[in-house]
């Protein structure tokens, strides 16, 4: 799953100027995608850009709620609390990963640190 996620947090970027250049030409997907937005109970409102973000969003919520489970163990879990904390870690590893991979992503197309999404751990 990892290198996939990575990839589709690298592109992310690529991905969200592609649909704004198809959003901006009058034609048919722009009509598409105005009416299922406005018209589409299960979308309640939110645009596509919304829906890309969500992965990204997502996944850097986890190790907070790994903390919070970790908080709410019982101390005398230490089996428990262990492997919760080295899941965490792990994903912590994983995000810095793809965090990195971002960046060498962004620095290679030359737009360098300022333009630069962290994920935050």
């Amino acid at each position: 799953m990892l290198p996939a996620f990575r990839h589709y947090c690298s592109y992310a970027g690529e991905a969200f100027k592609l649909l704004a250049q198809i959003e901006s030409q009058i034609g048919p997907v722009q009509t598409f995608l105005k009416t299922s937005e406005r018209d589409n109970p299960l979308l309640r409102r939110m645009g596509l850009h919304a829906f890309l973000m969500v992965p990204i969003q997502r996944v850097t919520k986890y190790p907070l709620l790994l903390q919070r489970i970790v908080d709410a163990t019982p101390s005398w879990h230490t089996e428990a609390r262990k492997w919760l904390e080295a899941a965490k870690a792990l994903l912590q590893h994983h995000l810095q990963a793809i965090d990195d991979a971002v960046g060498k992503l962004q620095s290679y197309s030359g737009k360098g640190p300022k333009t630069r999404t962290k994920f935050k751990m």
